[in-house]
């Protein structure tokens, strides 16, 4: 609850909305990119984006770039279909 009163504060009342695009892009096509993820599945995309740079750094940090991989790819996905104003509705 306190995290939701300090977004609440710093995006509402504050006016702080800029950093915010990277969530409102998720948050208009969320059943989008869940089905997405079942149906596309990103994982070789993932490796060819993110898998050279997973090999150079140490074994340790190899999920954590494999994570952020697909975090992006989802999202260019999302930014794209909301760039075209296309959102799924149910």
């Amino acid at each position: 609850m306190l995290l939701l009163a300090i977004f609440y504060l710093v995006i509402d009342v504050w006016k702080f909305q800029k950093w915010a695009f990277f969530f409102v892009v998720i948050g208009m096509n969320p059943i989008t990119i869940y089905l997405a993820n079942r149906i596309i599945g990103w994982d070789s995309a993932n490796r060819f984006f993110f898998g050279g740079l997973a090999g150079l750094l140490p074994e340790a940090w190899a999920p954590f770039i494999m994570a952020i991989g697909y975090v992006t790819i989802g999202w260019v996905f999302l930014y794209i279909l909301y760039k075209k104003k296309v959102f799924l509705k149910v």
